[in-house]
């Protein structure tokens, strides 16, 4: 529960930050998206207790992506 709502929280914040992204303004908006995005990435280390678990999640998120939402 704790991953899903950590994914939910980033996209919203992804969003917001997406959002506020002007010519003048776009490199430092950038720069806040990767932070975060980093950020993001150590909480679901944390929450799943290691690296290599995150890694077994996204496999499993690509798989199932893949094989059921752009099946043919």
């Amino acid at each position: 529960v704790q991953y899903i709502a950590q994914e939910f929280k980033t996209i919203r914040a992804l969003q917001s930050l997406r959002e506020k992204i002007r010519f003048e303004n776009q490199e430092e908006q950038i720069k806040q998206i990767r932070l975060l995005e980093e950020k993001s990435r150590m909480n679901l280390v944390n929450i799943l207790d290691g690296e290599e678990n995150l890694k077994v999640v996204q496999k499993e998120q690509e798989k199932f992506f893949n094989q059921y939402i752009l099946k043919d």
